[in-house]
């Protein structure tokens, strides 16, 4: 089973708490940093036994359209996923509800969703 943390982090903060929940799982993750490589997320072929953890931040309560833009090219085989969605002054709106229905039309599934709102240092 590959385990992959997926994420997007103009200011670090998204990644931050990416690594922690990574952390939490004590798999070894294998990092992809859409930001500084782009093009990792579209070469790895993603198996049904795979667990993703995607992390995004919450733009305006939805999810920034670069990042739709990057998973388009991504096909998953019913891949597991984590999703993250972290954000600074604002509430996070649908941003996780928007991730759910995304990343279902690409393979990835999600079960359940919880939300976990803590300030990380």
């Amino acid at each position: 089973m590959g385990f992959y943390n997926i994420f997007f982090s103009p200011t670090g903060g998204t990644e931050k708490v990416a690594d922690i929940v990574a952390k939490g799982t004590k798999l070894d993750a294998e990092k992809i940093d859409l930001i500084k490589e782009p093009d990792k997320l579209v070469k790895v072929k993603f198996e049904k036994k795979d667990l993703c953890l995607v992390a995004v931040p919450s733009y305006g309560g939805r999810i920034p359209s670069v990042v739709t833009d990057m998973f388009r090219k991504v096909k998953a085989d019913g891949t597991k996923a984590i999703l993250v969605a972290v954000f600074g002054n604002r509430m996070i709106d649908d941003t996780l509800w928007n991730c759910r229905m995304f990343w279902r039309h690409q393979d990835l599934y999600v079960s359940e969703e919880w939300r976990l709102s803590q300030s990380i240092p």
